[in-house]
């Protein structure tokens, strides 16, 4: 009997040509229910699976990304690093990648939410590309605007609001612009949100100032809402605008079938982003400092029991079914899990590196 060794099994694998078996790369074509990770200083972007909570993967992208996105319902990917005038697109489910170089610097991508259509701009310089987001053609003519805040898709997943310092325009790809005037005060940036149904802009001065709802069929603005300085979100299905000021330490709720004012909650000088989850019954508003989440019950119109979080989040996302949100704990190098059922702290994940955001495909609630 010939008993092989561990070296004279090596050696015949080298003499004979053996090779190991090679790892299929894994398979993201099924964004519903994947989260990706961005890392800081990284052009390796994690991958979790949200059935399971584990790590499912990575992917190289080439670049650090400053922001990334995917399309709702089709497994492709878009990033840029913010500076350069790059921007890659990725097939998920083939591998194929594409990159597309701009006449300017792409500082900002928006998805219309078909996924059909990329925009990218410079903001400050306002330059303007439509892109076709499976292919990276363009599909119309560059524009030059004046200086850019922020820009999004309407509804109609054609027509782009861009915000401008004290107006909203409205660019259509076939038919007349409109120009619609906001009333910040004093004028100042404006954040714009596309509302649950699409067919309503809502421009709110970052400055302070009322908010303007601008009906994107007739380009005209309509209601104004009260607002101080501050952050507007939407909740998931659109029943309701969360409006937070931080310089008044308050949360205030507008209801979002007729847009009338709800109560206005206490809240703290630290908030930076709002998230819905669970059937819009609940919102976790998270801080740039706070190690914590503030738990709103959007039934009772009520502030319930925060949530302690083992370091302070980032920019985070809700899955599709508005179950679970996902925040990026950088220093701890962790993703936590928040259950939106149960209001609470269900799991932290290791990542490899430091997280500075996470993002889903079609999040729950995202109108932007």
């Amino acid at each position: 009997m010939f008993i092989k060794s561990p070296i004279v099994v090596s050696l015949l694998t080298l003499l004979l040509g053996w090779a190991a078996p090679v790892l299929a790369e894994p398979d993201f074509s099924a964004i519903d229910h994947l989260v990706f990770v961005v890392l800081r200083d990284s052009t390796t972007v994690a991958v979790i699976d949200s059935r399971t909570d584990r790590i499912a993967g990575s992917l190289d992208i080439g670049l650090v990304p400053s922001q990334l996105v995917l399309a709702p319902t089709r497994p492709l990917l878009a990033a840029t690093d913010g500076t350069s005038s790059r921007i890659l697109l990725v097939d998920l489910a083939t591998g194929g990648r594409t990159t597309i170089d701009l006449d300017f610097p792409a500082r900002r991508l928006v998805v219309s939410p078909d996924g059909l259509r990329l925009a990218a701009s410079d903001l400050d310089g306002g330059h303007l590309a439509i892109l076709s987001f499976e292919d990276g053609h363009v599909l119309e003519p560059e524009r030059r605007q004046s200086p850019m805040s922020d820009l999004v898709f309407a509804g109609d997943n054609t027509t782009l609001a861009t915000a401008g310092p004290a107006t909203v325009a409205l660019l259509r790809p076939q038919g007349v612009d409109s120009t619609v005037a906001t009333s910040g005060s004093p004028p100042g940036p404006a954040h714009l949100l596309r509302s649950a149904n699409g067919r309503q802009i809502f421009a709110h001065p970052g400055l302070g100032g009322p908010i303007a709802v601008i009906e994107t069929r007739t380009g005209r603005a309509g209601t104004m809402i009260p607002a101080g300085p501050g952050v507007l979100a939407s909740s998931g299905s659109g029943s309701y605008l969360l409006v937070l000021d931080p310089a008044a330490a308050t949360l205030s709720i507008v209801h979002g079938d007729d847009l009338s004012s709800g109560p206005v909650l206490p809240a703290s000088t630290d908030m930076a982003a709002a998230y819905s989850g669970w059937f819009d019954s609940v919102a976790f508003v998270a801080g740039r400092h706070r190690a914590s989440l503030l738990v709103f019950d959007l039934w009772r119109l009520d502030r319930t029991d925060d949530i302690p979080l083992p370091g302070v989040p980032g920019p985070g996302t809700v899955t599709t079914d508005g179950a679970k949100l996902y925040l990026p704990l950088e220093l701890g190098g962790q993703i936590a899990m928040v259950d939106t059922r149960s209001r609470r702290l269900a799991a932290t994940i290791a990542v490899p590196g430091h997280p500075v955001a996470t993002v889903v495909a079609a999040g729950y609630g995202i109108c932007h």
